[in-house]
């Protein structure tokens, strides 16, 4: 129960964190916040043409979600307590001069109501392998909500405060929190969006 309370507050904190609209971009909202010690915190919002399971299918399909997620090298599932709580790793080939990244996440789906999937978690450092030259990282929390407006309509949400383990340039501290977000969420967009089948979708529905 303890446990749960600290969870619960933790989401709580990152929700109420205070952000700035930094710039609205393809119906793509980019907000920040500043940066500090340990933690590097990231917000984008923005509609998204699929239905929301469409678009958790998409984020769940683990082991291919290094085809279409920014700089993500490859992904595989450690462990699963049941069908919405899993264990993931991630290993991100980052840019030149900074090492590449290593996150495991505790990832968990719930689905508070039948127009609404929030997807929450948080990572933790685990021993990494032999041949690995990089940085573990950690990902404190992380919520990322869809919330269905129409058929292929859905609302997306992320959030994600993470602690990147070592001391980054400006630059790299500016692409994570202002342009990395945006391509997630476009890159995403094209995933489960296709414009050339998306009027024949409507007609036969």
């Amino acid at each position: 129960m303890i446990l749960f309370v600290l969870f619960w507050f933790s989401f709580q904190s990152l929700a109420q964190t205070t952000w700035t609209l930094h710039r609205l971009e393809d119906g793509i909202k980019l907000y920040t916040t500043p940066a500090h010690e340990n933690h590097l915190m990231m917000r984008v919002e923005g509609n998204i043409l699929a239905p929301k399971d469409d678009i958790l299918n998409a984020l769940l399909d683990i082991p291919h979600r290094h085809k279409w997620v920014p700089l993500l090298e490859s992904s595989k599932v450690l462990s699963r307590k049941s069908k919405s709580e899993f264990m993931a790793e991630d290993y991100f080939d980052a840019p030149w001069p900074i090492s590449d990244r290593k996150l495991v996440l505790n990832i968990e789906v719930k689905r508070p109501s039948n127009t609404k999937i929030i997807i929450q978690g948080n990572g933790h450092l685990q021993p990494t392998d032999a041949d690995f030259k990089g940085t573990p990282a950690v990902v404190k929390r992380f919520e990322i909500i869809l919330t269905q407006q129409g058929r292929f309509l859905t609302t997306f949400s992320f959030l994600c405060d993470s602690n990147p383990n070592e001391d980054l340039p400006f630059w790299i501290v500016a692409y994570i929190q202002k342009k990395w977000p945006v391509e997630f969420l476009k890159w995403l967009r094209n995933r489960v969006y296709y414009p050339q089948n998306f009027n024949d979708r409507v007609k036969s529905s």
